[in-house]
């Protein structure tokens, strides 16, 4: 049997914070992705595959994808603290869909590095419904972690939740420069140009620390001998028509 993984990229493991989107210096960190096969596979001989390119994402060519925006500066992070006038940090809390594990245990290690700096993060778990009606819908919360992922394979499907009039912006991001260029977007009909407009959104969303990109998610799909032909897309879902016998 052939175990394949492959990193789905349209679905991103995130805390989220609520309220008018300026997140807080003390989180201005982004993950650093470095492709090793042993990090995503415990089965020797795996093969590890990485989606070429689509218009959010270049893995092997876009440096801006590869490089951490901000390290891991514990101190500087407590003297901000101390300048926001939260010297002896604050209690937050963090609500989490308990049906997904993988976000659980993403919460435990966040409530972790944040006692590193004196805040004190207290887990939430709700149900799924419970998060998206009261979380999602409602924005009844102080912070999530949940994984993001769009209705297609669009960059505008990805990035238009988090313009400031979108209904579906429930981080209450209101960027005037991310607007614009959201606009600029819709209004551009050049591939490339309007490729470099949705990086540049990304961009934006980083650097303002909107959310706390933590990782990509991996799908680990096993194939068994003598079938091939599996097409793997930058969303969780899988096409089966193309997948035949080669005997």
């Amino acid at each position: 049997m052939l175990f394949r993984s492959d990193i789905d990229t349209d679905e991103m493991n995130r805390l989220f914070y609520d309220g008018s989107g300026k997140g807080g210096n003390a989180g201005r960190q982004s993950a650093e992705l470095e492709m090793k096969e042993e990090m995503w596979t415990c089965v020797q001989g795996a093969e590890v595959t990485v989606p070429e390119q689509d218009e959010l994402y270049d893995r092997r060519a876009d440096p801006f994808q590869l490089n951490n925006l901000a390290g891991e500066h514990p101190e500087k992070a407590k003297e901000l603290l101390t300048e926001a006038g939260y010297p002896n940090g604050f209690d937050m809390t963090i609500t989490v869909p308990s049906n997904y594990q993988s976000h659980m245990d993403t919460a435990q290690v966040i409530v972790e590095q944040l006692k590193a700096v004196g805040i004190n993060a207290a887990i939430q778990p709700v149900t799924w419904e419970s998060w998206v009606q009261d979380t999602y819908s409602n924005r009844q919360f102080q912070s999530t972690v949940v994984g993001v992922d769009a209705s297609n394979m669009t960059a505008r499907a990805m990035l238009e939740r988090f313009v400031s009039t979108a209904s579906r912006d429930f981080i209450n991001y209101n960027n005037a420069d991310y607007d614009a260029l959201f606009a600029q977007a819709q209004a551009c009909y050049d591939d490339g140009e309007q490729t470099a407009l949705y990086r540049a959104m990304e961009k934006n969303l980083a650097e303002n620390a909107a959310n706390v990109y933590i990782q990509d998610m991996a799908d680990f799909v096993a194939v068994r001998d003598g079938l091939e032909g599996p097409s793997f897309y930058p969303i969780y879902v899988l096409d089966l028509s193309t997948i035949h016998y080669t005997k």
